[in-house]
């Protein structure tokens, strides 16, 4: 199977469950964002999308293809009404969460990664293909219609602006795309769109989008809603119970990725066990591990 051919696979799943938000803002001039539905009528977008706008119509445009356990059909476009939210993180995440009414009829839900800041290393997922799909306004359309593009994450950043990871992606960035996701080959949500680069009145560097890691928005919905990728429990790292990273300042200037020891305290239900991780000066990974059995 061709990577393309993979890639239209993981579209057509994931298409039905992203939707268009058509807004207003203070001066009555209309705007478009998108979001995309993670489970229990949960969706995500970006905060500016939303915030401070009234909300005109939120729906999707493309055709549900439900799994064979839920039936095999496809499910045509509809509108969808919020009833709980949206909700916001602090002032410095650009992301939002807020459920809808679905009905008795389902709706497909991305599945959303699992990685954690503390987990990535300073290559991971630079150069990883993903698919960007969103609601970029196009002029003379008769809808909003659902675009999707091919891209590259070409960096993973730290930015002054925020605390959590920042993807640079080679994708065009246009208003319409915010809010919208960012998959991996297998479908998974990996982040969603927030931003272009450029500042002030410089020019945009339309080659390549700014993505905000999917991290904070599982964080959101668990607390909102009790959103859990593993059933029955709220949250995303039910087995991660403390995760620490140390690094000497003189490295950080140069590279926020580069840690001299870290430690992680896990749970998986069974048993608890540690493991720390010491570089020694030749950059060679040193690993200690102890194995404790859980008594709870």
């Amino acid at each position: 199977m061709t990577e393309k051919s993979a890639f239209h696979e993981t579209y057509v799943r994931a298409a039905g469950a992203v939707a268009f938000v058509a807004v207003i803002d203070a001066k009555g001039d209309e705007g478009i964002g998108t979001a995309f539905h993670i489970g229990s009528g949960i969706f995500v977008t970006a905060r500016h999308v939303i915030d401070g706008v009234t909300i005109k119509e939120i729906a999707t445009t493309k055709s549900a293809h439900l799994t064979e356990e839920a039936g095999g059909k496809a499910i045509p476009p509809r509108r969808l009404e919020i009833i709980d939210g949206p909700y916001f993180g602090p002032d410095d995440l650009d992301v939002a969460v807020f459920r809808v009414d679905l009905g008795a009829t389902p709706l497909p839900a991305i599945t959303v990664s699992q990685h954690t800041d503390y987990q990535l290393e300073e290559n991971d997922l630079v150069l990883s293909d993903i698919l960007v799909v969103g609601y970029p306004p196009i002029p003379f359309t008769t809808v909003p219609s659902q675009v999707v593009a091919l891209g590259q994450i070409n960096a993973v950043v730290r930015v002054r602006h925020s605390p959590v990871l920042h993807f640079i992606a080679s994708a065009m960035a246009r208003g319409g795309f915010s809010g919208g996701v960012a998959l991996d080959q297998s479908g998974s949500a990996l982040a969603l769109v927030t931003e272009s680069l450029g500042q002030g009145d410089m020019p945009v560097e339309t080659g390549y989008m700014s993505l905000l890691s999917i991290e904070p928005a599982v964080d959101i919905a668990a607390e909102k809603f009790g959103f859990g990728v593993h059933s029955g429990y709220p949250g995303r790292y039910t087995d991660t119970l403390f995760a620490a990273k140390f690094s000497d300042p003189s490295s950080r200037s140069l590279s926020s990725f580069i840690y001299d020891a870290s430690l992680y305290v896990y749970d998986d239900d069974r048993d608890v066990f540690v493991e720390s991780i010491a570089l020694t000066r030749r950059c060679w990974p040193r690993r200690s591990r102890r194995f404790t059995p859980s008594r709870l």
